[in-house]
């Protein structure tokens, strides 16, 4: 519930314009009574008022202090590889955004099918289907409990010996040895007012929490000092470094033979309704790709049949991300058009996770 009044907001204050800072004000009261549960949530946790519960297997956890899209997915697809190298058997402990879950319900996936269920869920959520489908021997299990959602998948023999919590800093109930947290290179980290007033899901404080910072769409990926970040240097360690990272669009392929893309002047249709969508489109054109027309959608948001068909009547072929794809398959599949994904890729090593103290 929260997360989507998040993902909303982020949505509105991104578009910005001047009229909206007035409006914005508007939202204050509403920041002050989320900033008070915040604090008292989190003093509650810090004097152990409020329980924090361990599971069997360690979990490495990747999320943000701000609403809005850091790339935490890819981030957590490509850990998940590095883990797979060096034989180990990780699982994904996901919220499930968009599913309609209930704070009960529990949904375990595995090669992109739901291979056990304990509840109600209107759909697989996107990302979650997503991960199932770049990762088929990592188990991705869904549940807004992650505690509860862990040992009940401990149950299902999935054999999973290290959990990866994808989009959970602020999940203090469950227990972490590793918590990574996610920033955007390319905006100014700040205090500020808390949602809905602004982006920060909680005060920068927080970042004292994380034990390795990740900078996200930065222009190489580098290791740099936390000291060069303003404000975040006072709530972290001297010695703690921080890891710039590159993202990029991997080798695009159609969706139903998996070919290779080739670069050609074929009018495209870009289809995408991610945080970000510069993040997608703007590598699109430097590939080449003769984007003839856009159809962008609201984060999450589910593709409209009629304006797809529409869109696309004068373009060859449809290219969009695996996130919006696997949101919509059936809505694609019935397009009659060749559909190319563009996957989001991360320029990241087992060697950079290692250093990060993340990995052995």
């Amino acid at each position: 519930r929260g997360l989507a009044g998040e993902r909303r907001v982020s949505a509105i204050l991104s578009a910005g314009g001047g009229g909206f800072l007035n409006w914005r004000r508007l939202l204050r009261p509403l920041a002050w009574l989320y900033t008070g549960f915040v604090a008292l949530r989190n003093w509650g946790f810090d004097c152990g008022l409020i329980r924090t519960r361990k599971l069997p297997e360690p979990v490495i956890g990747i999320g943000n202090i701000a609403a809005g899209g850091t790339g935490k997915t890819p981030l957590t697809i490509n850990l998940c590889e590095a883990l797979l190298a060096q034989g180990q058997k990780p699982g994904i402990l996901t919220r499930g955004y968009g599913a309609g879950l209930r704070r009960q319900d529990r949904l375990a996936l595995l090669r992109g099918l739901v291979v056990a269920s304990d509840g109600h869920f209107q759909r697989v959520p996107d990302e979650a289907m997503l991960q199932s489908q770049r990762l088929p021997d990592v188990p991705v299990v869904i549940g807004a409990d992650r505690f509860r959602t862990g040992r009940w998948a401990g149950n299902l023999g999935l054999g999973v010996d290290v959990w990866v919590m994808d989009d959970g800093f602020q999940h203090r109930a469950l227990y972490r040895e590793h918590n990574i947290l996610v920033l955007d290179a390319n905006l100014k980290v700040e205090s500020g007012p808390l949602i809905p007033e602004g982006l920060l899901r909680e005060p920068v404080a927080g970042c004292r929490r994380a034990t390795a910072i990740l900078l996200s769409r930065a222009l190489r990926t580098e290791f740099v000092s936390s000291q060069t970040i303003p404000l975040i240097d006072e709530w972290l360690p001297e010695a703690k470094e921080c890891l710039k990272v590159r993202f990029q669009i991997g080798p695009i392929y159609n969706s139903e033979t998996k070919a290779v893309w080739q670069r050609n002047e074929d009018p495209l249709l870009a289809v995408c309704g991610i945080a970000k969508p510069d993040s997608f489109l703007t590598p699109l054109k430097e590939k080449g790709a003769n984007i003839q027309a856009v159809y962008q959608v609201k984060d999450h948001q589910v593709v409209s049949p009629m304006t797809l068909a529409r869109k696309a009547e004068s373009a060859t072929a449809v290219v969009t991300t695996e996130k919006d794809y696997w949101r919509n398959p059936g809505v694609f599949r019935r397009l009659g058009k060749p559909v190319m994904l563009a996957p989001l890729v991360v320029d990241l090593s087992r060697e950079h996770w290692q250093r990060l103290g993340v990995i052995s």
